[in-house]
């Protein structure tokens, strides 16, 4: 088993994301990635998603969580 941590700018955690989780072009218009929220992937040999989870334990996590995902698409573009 190998761990791997992925930090950088949403653009390009969306394309990762688009690649693992084989998202269409709406699919990927339409994901949100939460700030400060890891997202956790299972993969398994040929590297296709076994589990896909966003890791919000603990209080401060949830909200972080609930906040990204509750806000007006236009607030993230500034």
């Amino acid at each position: 088993q190998k761990n791997l941590l992925v930090v950088a700018h949403t653009s390009s955690i969306r394309g990762l994301v688009r690649f693992i989780e084989g998202l269409n072009d709406e699919q990927c218009a339409a994901f949100r990635i939460s700030t400060a929220v890891p997202r956790h992937y299972e993969l398994d040999d040929n590297l296709a998603p076994l589990q896909v989870r966003d890791l919000t334990h603990g209080l401060n996590a949830k909200f972080r969580y609930w906040v990204n995902r509750k806000k007006p698409q236009w607030l993230g573009r500034f």
